[in-house]
């Protein structure tokens, strides 16, 4: 090779300089580089998830929905895998953040986990929201943290739109902001249904 044993190197650091071999133009070495450096970016996914037992294809899935700075990413926040993969729990990213140094009253784990409690509450138990107080109590034992901290953490995610607070029977609940909205146009749906019959 006119590159030598540097050619790996070259194809994901420098890939203009391809265009020193014979019969690659400046656009075709640009093209290698990029293909290069994403075959790179799927491969340190595959190998940073394996770790966790997370499978090859499910690694794929990460690195198409966060892009060729996945495992940067996770490393800075690995909670934004339960946020957003369908497939990767709030446990599982939680194994990762402890093996990253995350604490256990990091705010980002806060609100990943009072997420994936509102989630659990709607899929599986069928509650859209949860009582203030209830979901207080749930996720300072669930998450193992104080409830002054749960506290900071619903605000922080009020302020992102990421929960909805509103008043059931004269009590404080929250819902996820996409199961509120899912809530709301069903219920206009079955009311314009009902006005439809009365008139």
């Amino acid at each position: 090779s006119q590159l030598g044993k540097d050619t790996l190197t070259v194809m994901l650091q420098e890939p203009l300089r391809l265009a020193e071999i014979k019969g690659i133009s400046q656009e075709k070495a640009k093209k290698i580089g990029e293909s290069f450096y994403k075959i790179q970016a799927v491969q340190n996914i595959v190998m940073f998830l394996q770790k966790y037992n997370i499978s090859a294809n499910m690694a794929i899935k990460v690195n198409k929905i966060l892009g060729d700075r996945a495992v940067e990413r996770i490393k800075e926040n690995p909670y934004i895998l339960a946020d957003n993969v369908d497939g990767i729990t709030f446990k599982s990213a939680d194994m990762i953040a402890k093996e990253q140094g995350f604490s256990a009253n990091s705010i980002c784990r806060l609100r990943c986990g009072i997420k994936y409690i509102l989630k659990s509450e709607g899929y599986i138990g069928g509650h859209t929201y949860l009582p203030e107080s209830l979901l207080k109590e749930y996720a300072a034992a669930r998450l193992g943290v104080e409830a002054g901290e749960v506290d900071n953490a619903l605000v922080d995610l009020g302020l992102a739109k990421e929960l909805y607070k509103d008043t059931v029977d004269g009590q404080t609940v929250y819902y996820l902001d996409t199961l509120y909205t899912a809530e709301k146009y069903i219920a206009g749906r079955i009311n314009a249904l009902v006005e439809a019959k009365r008139s």
